[in-house]
């Protein structure tokens, strides 16, 4: 089982319930599921295969989950690269993986000059027309993501996390402290850090709603409070 099987238990199970709440814009797990579909066919023929190790650099919105649900319908490991980072920390995962692809936003463009053939731009999948349906063949061992260390003793480090060793936490996080289908789980973490996989995903595996918390909202007390009274 995978994190992504079991996010599609869930659009089958409850299509209309809200999944995604950004902003003002919010998604049901039937349209996420069709977002999905349409940018994991727009990364396919970009190139991107199952087995590859995909950087994603988009800052925190809708089409930063989008990005990783759809990599996992490839059966690609997305590695995390937060722009707000120093850009010396980014130049050096993206030299040392060795990933094949970049998946960002035009204006973060700058940032990744030095690998410009490696670059997918999100905003182009919406022009693309052709949706995936058919899933790939991802086994429970295959990788998820891969995040680095902060480097304190030496040169950062890539850790793979497996779909197995993801799901065997998220169904432990489900049961105790709990999560239900009528919950809301609110996410502030940037994806470069361990616990990001439990916010964005626990919701997504149970058929919760999932808010998301722009750059802004995390770094502001007073804006995470008013985020807090408004939508969980």
């Amino acid at each position: 089982m995978t994190v992504y099987n079991l996010f599609r238990e869930q659009v089958i199970k409850n299509p209309e319930s809200v999944a995604i709440v950004f902003g003002d814009q919010k998604l049901s797990y039937s349209q996420l599921d069709s977002e999905v579909n349409q940018l994991a066919s727009y990364l396919k023929s970009s190139g991107i295969k199952c087995g590859d190790l995909v950087g994603v650099s988009i800052n925190r919105s809708a089409e930063m989950v989008i990005t990783l649900l759809s990599l996992m319908k490839l059966g690609a490991t997305y590695l995390p690269l937060d722009p707000s980072f120093p850009a010396g920390r980014l130049q050096f995962i993206v030299e040392d993986s060795k990933c094949t692809h970049l998946v960002t936003e035009k204006s973060l463009n700058n940032i990744f000059d030095y690998c410009s053939e490696k670059i997918i731009n999100i905003e182009d999948y919406k022009s693309h027309t052709t949706n995936l349906e058919d899933d790939f063949a991802v086994d429970e061992k295959s990788g998820v993501y891969v995040l680095y260390t902060s480097g304190s003793t030496g040169n950062p480090k890539g850790v793979q996390i497996t779909h197995k060793s993801l799901v065997n936490f998220l169904s432990s996080m489900q049961l105790t402290p709990g999560l239900t289908s009528d919950d809301s789980l609110l996410a502030i973490t940037t994806l470069s850090f361990d616990i990001s996989g439990l916010e964005i995903f626990l919701p997504l595996v149970t058929g919760a709603k999932l808010v998301i918390a722009a750059k802004e909202e995390t770094l502001d007390g007073k804006l995470l409070l008013e985020l807090l009274k408004k939508d969980i």
